[in-house]
């Protein structure tokens, strides 16, 4: 013993400290192993939305033990995006960059992807990422109900006990397993879960895209795996969904896209590029929404439609929010107990893809014809370019006329409305692809959104849609109606705003966005995201020209492009007051619109490409109308006013003045300082009073400090 005791003595000391490390290594695992210490929790970590102590699958192989069974399903499953991200998708620059922003260091370790991206469990008080996006992703973790669904009661599946099954089946929904044919909308609202994206810093800080519209049957449609009976038989069909499934799933999706939007708003903090994006959102949900209540008038879908219908969408308003999406998915449940698709085949067009009658709230007015034999104005439905125009005559109206309750219209000279009416103008060319609109198409250009969003091109819609008086005047003489020109369907939303393919009869409420300048998005939009090369690569832009993109590098292309709204030629348009656009300078708006690294070519080279294109069409010589006095409707409120103790006097109006197209800038006095503000943000209806005067103020402050006055 003291032989031994005098070795130990003669012991390095750094080895005994290794030994004490590596002992002290080893007690941790055993101690928490013997009491048993609890993983972490879904609810104690930020970056998991399953929790990974119920995850059952094989951190080493994925398909122990869904796969084990469900082999069909699981081998496609392994081909599905949902699979091979947990490969690609870490890999990718786009992914890189994000993680860099929000400082992580990587992606299948204690970060946001884990959230939605991967299946996650804890390893060593740390959450990893063991698949892509997996059956319990989808179906829920499987810790308490996987015994259950696979004890056929000492049967097998084909002669196990109906009693039985119901039990199993019974058992495992309590255990948290979610099966599509028992309860759809809690399986689909897992999609919207992550496919709406709700989470401001990443969005604003990390510049992760907002997500495009998620569309439920197209996405089931990828990933389709119905082969349920094919385990137990020798049909291995991948079966497809019936066309009442499909309703019910058109209405689910619609319903949750909705209720989804309104949850992402309310995580929503600041007006910045993630409220905007979710509100965009929002609008088109409602919309798309709205349609499927048209075509089939379901109480739960009003139900739903009212419960958002005097919502403030505002940040910060996080309660109310949530409430409302709270009673939109108890709606949105009862729709899917109460129907089972059979009932709804009036929804098979809309789900096909054909458009929905929008009902016509106000009448249209009607050019005015102060000769009995004067020649009546035409439309042109189909808008067909190239097609012939009729110009009205001029004449005298010595009698004054009462419209809808309007003054009088004075004495004197009452110039017609020349040409005919159109759908577009006649020098545009359709294309074969389709626009997908802001929220849905360049969800990565992060920073060129973010100047698109401040700059005037995003408010070009607003005088439309706010009825301004100006605008109001132009299109009813053209032969609009209020709720006309607001639409894609009509001529001014061609120049005005971002037609989305397939809701042209809907109210437009984006205006010029990416599409208009680099062309419709449905054909290159996938080929352009990553992996793929981005179109700056492809040999001169013959790719993404064949699909639809426009080649904006090209200074007679851009020239082309930019002619079509700033050269206005249509003789009905320029009769009916709308300016022609003769003064437009594209060298000098090209520099303040600039949001790209690609060569810059100079001023000459422009404004010889625009002067070009411009020549193809020359400004035809026409008089200004008379402005046709109709009763127009109030703009949407945006302040809520107190009653009017009484009426003002407009006193007499001026009458017109006959005009010559083109029309020239007259002379001015003394020039006022130049103010390059940008365009003040958009109020709503659901603005309050306390918001439109506090955007008043910093209105008034940008002016004040534009003006070099004050500090």
């Amino acid at each position: 013993m003291l032989m031994k005791a005098r070795s130990f003595q003669t012991v390095p000391w750094y080895l005994v400290l290794f030994g004490c490390v590596f002992c002290l290594g080893l007690a941790v695992p055993i101690a928490r192993a013997v009491w048993q210490e609890a993983p972490q929790q879904v609810d104690e970590s930020p970056y998991l939305r399953t929790d990974p102590a119920k995850i059952v699958t094989d951190a080493n192989d994925p398909s122990v033990p869904c796969g084990e069974c469900h082999t069909l399903e699981y081998e496609v499953w392994q081909e599905t995006p949902h699979a091979t991200g947990f490969d690609l998708l870490h890999r990718s620059e786009q992914a890189q960059e994000i993680l860099q922003k929000m400082e992580f260091r990587l992606s299948k370790r204690e970060s946001l992807c884990l959230r939605c991206h991967y299946t996650a469990t804890i390893r060593n008080d740390q959450a990893r990422a063991i698949a892509g996006v997996s059956c319990e992703s989808c179906h829920g973790a499987a810790r308490d109900w996987v015994n259950v669904h696979n004890d056929y009661g000492g049967a097998d599946h084909d002669t196990e006990p109906e009693a039985h099954k119901q039990q199993r089946i019974a058992q495992s929904i309590e255990g948290g397993m979610l099966r599509p044919s028992d309860n759809l909308y809690a399986v689909a609202a897992n999609c919207f879960e992550c496919h709406t994206v709700p989470n401001e810093k990443l969005i604003n800080v990390g510049g992760h895209p907002s997500g495009s519209k998620f569309d439920l049957i197209e996405w089931s449609d990828k990933i389709q795996h119905n082969f349920l009976q094919a385990q137990w038989s020798n049909d291995e069909t991948n079966r497809a969904k019936t066309p009442e499934r499909k309703r019910l799933m058109f209405v689910i999706g619609r319903a949750l896209n909705y209720e989804y939007s309104i949850r992402a708003a309310a995580e929503a903090t600041e007006a910045s590029r993630y409220f905007k994006a979710i509100e965009r959102k929002i609008k088109g949900a409602r919309r798309d929404l709205d349609k499927v209540y048209r075509v089939a008038p379901l109480p739960e879908v009003q139900a739903i439609l009212n419960q958002g219908g005097n919502l403030k969408i505002a940040p910060n308003n996080r309660t109310a929010l949530l409430a409302a999406a709270d009673a939109m998915s108890a709606s949105a449940q009862q729709f899917a107990q109460n129907n089972d698709g059979s009932q709804l085949a009036a929804l098979d067009p809309l789900i096909a893809g054909e458009p929905v009658a929008t009902p016509e709230p106000d009448p249209e007015p009607t050019p005015p014809a102060t000769d009995p034999t004067e020649t009546p104005a035409t439309v042109d439905s189909a808008a067909v370019p190239g097609t012939t125009t009729t110009t009205t005559t001029t004449t005298t109206d010595t009698a004054a006329t009462t419209v809808e309750g309007e003054p009088a219209q004075p004495t004197g000279p009452v110039i017609a409305v020349a040409g005919q009416i159109r759908r577009r103008p006649a020098w545009f060319t359709g294309s074969k692809y389709g626009t997908l609109g802001p929220s849905d198409g360049c969800s990565c250009h992060n920073d060129q959104f973010d100047w698109w969003d401040r700059d005037a091109h995003s408010q070009s819609a607003f005088p439309l849609l706010s009825h301004d008086p100006k605008a109001v005047e132009i299109a009813t003489t053209y032969g609009l109606s209020v709720s006309q020109m607001k639409r894609g369907n009509q001529i001014c939303m061609n120049c005005h705003g971002t037609i989305v393919t397939g809701e042209e009869a809907e109210e437009v409420f984006d205006g010029v966005s990416c599409e208009n300048c680099h062309g419709p998005g449905e054909g290159y939009e996938r080929q352009h995201q990553p992996p793929k090369p981005p179109p700056a690569t492809w040999s001169s832009y013959a790719e993404g020209a064949s699909l639809g993109m426009i080649n904006q590098e090209d200074p007679a292309t851009r020239a082309n492009n930019c002619v079509r709204c700033h050269h206005i030629t249509d003789e009905r348009l320029l009769s009916s007051g709308h300016p022609t656009g003769e003064e437009f300078n594209m060298a000098e708006r090209n520099q303040k619109i600039k949001h790209w690294e690609a060569p810059n070519h100079g001023a000459g080279v422009l404004n010889n490409a625009y002067q070009q294109a411009r020549s193809r069409r020359a400004i035809p010589q026409v008089q200004i109308a008379t402005p046709v006095a109709v009763g127009v409707p109030p703009p949407p409120p945006v302040v809520r006013r107190r009653p009017s103790s009484g009426s003002v006097s407009r006193g007499p109006a001026r009458p017109p003045i006959p005009r010559t197209r083109p029309v020239r800038r007259s002379a001015r006095g003394p020039a006022g300082p130049s103010l390059d503000l940008p365009p003040p943000p958009m109020v709503t209806d659901t603005t309050s009073t306390e918001e439109i005067l506090l955007l008043v103020k910093q209105r008034l402050d940008e002016l004040y400090r534009a003006l070099g006055r004050g500090q």
